[in-house]
């Protein structure tokens, strides 16, 4: 399931812009040559982010903590997490997102409504995951799709500024991996 987008951006690309169109998403998917800030900005943002909500946010170090992170990080967990909740969610989920959504939006609406037209799209599509976990309640949900909404914006800056499907693969992969730390650090 976490390939639906990139399946539906291929098969609906097929049908509209045929095989070129393929050819320039494919290719915008390993588009790694871009400017130097932006590159920075997508491998560091998510840890800055990270390093900011660990320094507000009080931490109980004596469930998590640092001694918590220690152990997550070199567990199954974290290799599960860096494969499942990073790699696949960021490669199955923007080459339909950023790939073919936003440009098309972006035609009619502009980048600020086209996130906001694809924000509510997108929430819905982590709903099942959402509610597949029990610790979730209706609070959690008001915080995740905030955060949805924060990275759909997030997302359409990096993908205007770069026109590069890999860098949103890269930060949602980041972004899915630094909110997984956190969690672990702040049991």
């Amino acid at each position: 399931a976490a390939f639906g987008p990139f399946a539906a951006a291929l098969l609906v690309t097929l049908l509209v812009s045929g095989r070129s169109g393929i050819q320039a998403l494919l290719a915008s998917c390993i588009k790694w040559r871009v400017p130097l800030l932006w590159l920075l900005f997508v491998l560091l943002s998510p840890f800055v982010i990270l390093a900011i909500a660990i320094a507000v946010v009080p931490v109980d170090n004596t469930t998590g903590g640092p001694a918590g992170l220690y152990g997550f990080l070199f567990s199954a967990a974290f290799i599960e997490l860096v494969v499942f909740g990073g790699l696949f969610q960021g490669l199955g989920e923007e080459p339909g997102w950023r790939g073919l959504a936003i440009p098309q939006l972006r035609r009619r609406h502009g980048p600020l409504l086209a996130t906001l037209i694809l924000f509510p799209v997108w929430l819905c599509w982590h709903l099942p995951m959402f509610l597949s976990r029990p610790e979730f309640d209706l609070v959690a949900w008001f915080g995740f799709s905030l955060g949805i909404l924060s990275a759909a914006i997030w997302l359409t800056f990096i993908y205007d500024a770069t026109r590069s499907v890999l860098m949103a693969i890269v930060w949602h992969m980041l972004i899915n991996i630094a909110r997984g730390i956190a969690m672990v650090v702040s049991i």
